[in-house]
């Protein structure tokens, strides 16, 4: 629970000034030590609120005729005298025999509240022996905080999920408003078996307003991060649902993609399946390792269903979010052997030296994130250019490499000096 005034404050839009000036005037008597009126001015406000929610709603709830809403209803709401006992039942109107639906749509839990509440009120108004201390005050302020929003005529999913659509809505919330608010709504307000209509209503309010953008993928990084454990796991129940969402937010956030795989058996269909699918393939491979979640026995598989992508497709990937430590378990692992034995040796460029002309930024970008130079890469650059066919072009963007890349050439000129090896011409 924060602070009521601070809690007042920040959700001053959604009552009216009655309202509001119920709370502020239960906070006044709460600070002053005045437990008794803190209280009653507390529940006034909460029944105030629900008394007006339902009065400005346009609904008729399911098993009521329009007339007898109306009249066994409406009318006694209205009225000054009435009013407050008619809140209270409406709290307590649930599903019957009848046929008659519940009035307010909230949780069994927070309907079987509402007595406790009312004893107390009544102890409050009419039993003066009775101790009212600061924890009872504080129990309700503290309901209040947690449950008001969730109490909805139309529903809670429904109710909050028109407020991130109006939020999405650039005619009516400016971008730079804060999303936290509306975040801290989805624990109170949406159950387990509404969400996923919940989340689609999010996803799609955020490809109405922003077709073309990324705020989809913003928003339920904020969801993710933001929200309790409950909300976190719905929502990444619902995005390893969602393929292609599911893709375009790992390539935004490929830190998250140990959120939303996290079993070894998962993380190697996902390898084997969908890894290559993805620009970060290498940094998504290297978060794998670094968690220690690749058995040594699919080691050699990943490594070859990886490398194998990267010189058919290497345009399709991205190596810039790579980071040194990402380089080195890539390297101990295994993956830049993988590439020489595969790729960067003498049989494979003598009998590929044509094909491997159109495919140098393969092996450029490989090289470029190796994070040691060793003596096998050195002996096999001199084999692969001391032979009579060699692919031209990677010649000569190793020979660029090798001239403007310092540390690269201070490696490789100091394995040769301490193994006895000569570069060819061709590459120096």
């Amino acid at each position: 629970m924060i602070d009521f005034k601070i809690w007042i404050d920040k959700h001053i839009g959604i009552f009216d000034e009655n309202i509001h000036g119920l709370f502020i005037d239960s906070y006044k008597c709460f600070t002053n030590d005045i437990e008794r009126p803190a209280y009653l001015l507390a529940y006034q406000g909460l029944m105030q609120y629900i008394r007006t929610l339902i009065l400005n709603s346009s609904l008729t709830p399911h098993g009521f005729t329009a007339q007898e809403w109306e009249n066994n209803f409406l009318k006694k709401l209205r009225d000054d005298g009435t009013w407050d006992q008619k809140v209270f039942d409406c709290t307590q109107q649930s599903d019957s025999n009848s046929g008659k639906g519940p009035i307010l749509n909230i949780a069994k839990e927070i309907r079987e509240k509402f007595p406790f509440w009312r004893q107390f009120r009544n102890v409050c108004a009419h039993y003066k022996g009775y101790e009212i201390n600061k924890a009872h005050v504080i129990a309700l302020y503290s309901f209040i905080e947690q449950y008001l929003e969730a109490i909805t005529i139309e529903g809670c999913t429904q109710s909050l999920a028109q407020k991130f659509d109006n939020y999405f809505n650039p005619a009516i919330t400016s971008l730079h408003e804060d999303i936290t608010p509306l975040l801290d709504k989805i624990e109170p307000m949406v159950c387990d078996s509404e969400a996923d209509v919940f989340l689609d209503n999010i996803f799609r309010s955020c490809l109405l307003y922003n077709p073309y953008g990324e705020r989809h993928l913003f928003v339920f990084h904020e969801i993710i991060h933001h929200c309790p454990l409950r909300v976190q796991n719905f929502t990444k129940k619902f995005m390893s649902n969602c393929t292609d969402f599911f893709h375009s937010y790992i390539e935004k956030y490929p830190d998250d993609i140990l959120l939303l795989i996290s079993s070894k058996q998962d993380i190697y269909k996902f390898c084997h399946n969908q890894i290559t699918s993805y620009r970060n393939m290498l940094y998504i491979l290297a978060t794998f390792y670094i968690a220690d979640l690749i058995p040594e026995c699919d080691n050699n598989d990943m490594l070859r269903v990886c490398i194998q992508a990267a010189q058919r497709n290497n345009t399709s990937f991205d190596y810039s979010r790579i980071t040194s430590d990402m380089k080195r378990i890539l390297y101990d692992k295994g993956y830049f052997h993988q590439f020489i034995e595969s790729f960067f040796n003498a049989n494979y460029t003598t009998s590929h030296y044509e094909a491997i002309c159109y495919n140098t930024d393969f092996y450029i970008d490989t090289i470029s994130i190796l994070p040691q130079i060793d003596e096998e890469y050195v002996t096999n650059l001199i084999e692969i250019f001391s032979k009579q066919r060699y692919p031209f072009t990677l010649q000569n963007r190793l020979k660029e490499f090798y001239h403007n890349n310092i540390d690269y050439k201070t490696e490789v000129d100091k394995i040769c000096r301490d193994n006895g090896l000569v570069l060819p011409d061709t590459i120096i």
